[in-house]
Order: structure tokens, then C-alpha cells, then sequence
């Protein structure tokens, strides 16, 4: 079945929905039940904590979860991998019942993918990583900064969640990197206990250049899982996490033990 027919057989069998998400995904979301004439159905949207003063968005009310108790209700998780386990858990806790991850269908928002180009598909893990370079340039060094931290969580190294906190900083901004660890951490716990969803997709464009998913890419590439899933886009991203981001930020010695993390994996890119 096609991405939309999906999302549009969602929509049908959902009455009472509120999206999980104040951010460019659930925006997203909210465009995309616009288009199709079901905002009657929409009663709000729904966050973790209320912060900055929002309260509504587009005319619909911004609760948060632990006031809404609407447990009948579909819930559309609109946030992107790295936050999708948590919130799901947290959902099941509340005792909600239909709770769908709908992230996929926001890139629907965007031009829809060719008839002749496959959507969402098994890829080998070494041929999905091959693709990530500029040239002769690797071009995902926050995947391998991820990974370190893999290991600093598992004891290998005392020094990836460092670099990590280091890169969190750097992307989003200064102290974010508590709240990313804390979730990261709950990321890789979920993954050692329910082990590699194969549905869960990785976003690539049409390059197969990575755009979302780096937090799983990594896990997959620690537990040297053979095949992922990826959703192709049609676009064309122009994202750039070279070792020259990283050495803006890092000192010498830090971007040292990124370009020995790339060694090691590199030459036939297999994790040991």
C-alpha cells in the first residue's frame, strides 16, 4: 500500500484525534489532516511540558499530557525517531489505547515520491553507509559521535557521552545536551530490550543520503545489524556533518578520536 492511501485509511478509521507534537513534524501533521478536510476531527495537540506560553496552535488547544485524560482518543505521535520510544511508553503508561506513529507520513507534505522509485525498503546496512560521502569526504561524522556514545554506555570508552553532549550543544543549543543524553540513553535501553524494529524506518533522500534516523543508524551499526529499512524522499538534502563541522567545535585531540572512530569501522564498515 502507497504512503497516502496509508495515511488517508488512518485518517478514516480516526474520530477523536490529537497530535502528539508542537514542532515542524506535528505542524506538519496538522497541514496534512487540513488537506484532506478532517480538522473537525483534530481537538488539539498535546506535549510533554508547556513552555513559552503557547496554548494553541491554528485555533486547537496545546495541553499537556498529563491533563488531557482522553484515553479513548487517537493520539498521532508527531516527533522524530530519537523521541518516539519514550513518548510511546509514557502514552501506554496513561493507559492510551490508539496511539499511532505517524512521522512517516509527514514528509507527505512535501512532493510525494516518483511511481517508479521505491518508498520504504530493506537495504544493506554497509551499502546505506557507503552512500553517506561527499566525494571522498565521509560525510556523517555526528553518526560515528552517536556511536561512541553507544559504547561509553556499554563501558567501552569514558569519553562518548562527552563528545556527544559536546555535538548536542553545538546543533540545537547550549544545554540541551542533558535532555538529549537522557533520551539517547532511553533510546539504546529500548533497542538492547525489544531488539532492531525492522519497520522502523530510516529517512534518506533521493541520493540515499541520510536525513533522519543517525540515532538508529548507529545502534544498527554497534549491533552490526546486516539489513535497515529506509524511506526514500524525493529530494535532494545538502546536509553536512563532516569532519570539518566537528573541528569547529571539537579540539584536536577530540577530532582525533572521531577520525580513529572512522578507521575502524570504515574499511569494510563492520562494528567489532
Amino acid at each position: 500500500m502507497e504512503l497516502r492511501e496509508e495515511w488517508k485509511k488512518i485518517l478514516e478509521a480516526s474520530y477523536s484525534i490529537y497530535i502528539y507534537g508542537a514542532g515542524k513534524i506535528g505542524k506538519r501533521i496538522y497541514n496534512l489532516i487540513e488537506k484532506e478536510n478532517q480538522l473537525a476531527k483534530l481537538q488539539g495537540f498535546v506535549v510533554s511540558e508547556l513552555k513559552g506560553g503557547i496554548t494553541n496552535i491554528e485555533n486547537k488547544p496545546v495541553i499537556e499530557i498529563n491533563k488531557l485524560n482522553k484515553q479513548d482518543s487517537t493520539i498521532f505521535v508527531s516527533v522524530s525517531d530519537m523521541y518516539q520510544n519514550e513518548i510511546m511508553e509514557l502514552l501506554q503508561h496513561l493507559e492510551y489505547k490508539h496511539v499511532i506513529c505517524v512521522y512517516k507520513y509527514s514528509f507527505l507534505d512535501e512532493k510525494e515520491v516518483p511511481q517508479d522509485m521505491p518508498e520504504s525498503i530493506m537495504i544493506d546496512l554497509r551499502e546505506l553507509l557507503i552512500q553517506q560521502y561527499n566525494g571522498l569526504d565521509f560525510n556523517r561524522y555526528d553518526t560515528l559521535v552517536r556511536l561512541l556514545a553507544i559504547e561509553a554506555y556499554y563501558g567501552k570508552n569514558d569519553y562518548g557521552f562527552e563528545l556527544y553532549a559536546k555535538m548536542a550543544n553545538a546543533r540545537i543549543y547550549e544545554g540541551y545536551a542533558d535532555i538529549a543524553i537522557r533520551r539517547f540513553k532511553e533510546l539504546i535501553h529500548s533497542f538492547e530490550e525489544h531488539g532492531y524494529d525492522e519497520q522502523s524506518e530510516i529517512i534518506v533522500d533521493r541520493n540515499l543520503k541520510l536525513v533522519d534516523g543517525s540515532h538508529r543508524l548507529a545502534l544498527a551499526i554497534y549491533y552490526n545489524i546486516s539489513k535497515v529499512r529506509i524511506r526514500i524522499l524525493n529530494r535532494f538534502e545538502d546536509i553536512h556533518y563532516g569532519l570539518d563541522f566537528f573541528q569547529k567545535y571539537f579540539d584536536e585531540s577530540q577530532c582525533a578520536i572521531l577520525e580513529q572512530c572512522y578507521k575502524k569501522i570504515s574499511m569494510n564498515w563492520v562494528y567489532h
